[in-house]
């Protein structure tokens, strides 16, 4: 009877916790005679995990990185995520009087998003500007000059990361 209690009360907390150490934890307990001390201390351990995490995501490093000489920008994707980039960044590009002259979103697996837009200057010089996300990765976008101005390039790749900048913080 103390066996089926045991296997009971752990399948109950392997379902309500789904958290390996309270598993590893009971299992530990058990072998020494102290289960529930064991699993509380697995608890324990799954929740600072969580704790820790959530402290991470709300603190942790939300710069956006420019690489003006190569070309591209690199945000933290969840961060470009919950702060709508996309969509302020072309409100930013009407403020500007930049065109968005045509938008092609190829999307090559449900791990691999990539969106291309054609775009114009104030001044007139074309360019596009791809979003490309991977899983678990950093949203990257690329710009590129129509014509082969590395000096463009970078003054465009600035002014899309100093947008950037001002909407993620």
């Amino acid at each position: 009877m103390k066996n089926f209690i045991l296997t009971l009360l752990l399948l109950t907390l392997t379902t309500c916790a789904s958290g390996c150490a309270t598993i590893l934890g009971g299992i530990i307990g058990h072998q020494s005679g102290e289960a529930c001390a064991g699993m509380a201390i697995g608890a324990a351990v799954d929740f600072g995990d969580d704790i820790a995490r959530a402290i991470g995501e709300a603190f942790g490093d939300k710069t956006v990185n420019v690489y003006s000489e190569l070309g591209y920008v690199r945000i933290d994707a969840k961060t470009a995520d919950k702060k709508c980039l996309k969509q302020k960044l072309e409100k930013r590009f009407a403020e500007a009087s930049w065109k968005i002259l045509n938008k092609e979103s190829t999307s090559k697996t449900d791990k691999i998003k990539s969106c291309k837009y054609y775009c114009q200057t104030s001044e007139g010089k074309e360019f596009t500007l791809e979003f490309f996300t991977e899983k678990n990765q950093d949203l990257r976008i690329y710009i590129k000059t129509t014509e082969e101005n590395n000096e463009l390039q970078g003054l465009i790749t600035s002014r899309i990361g100093l947008w950037a900048t001002e909407i993620i913080n």
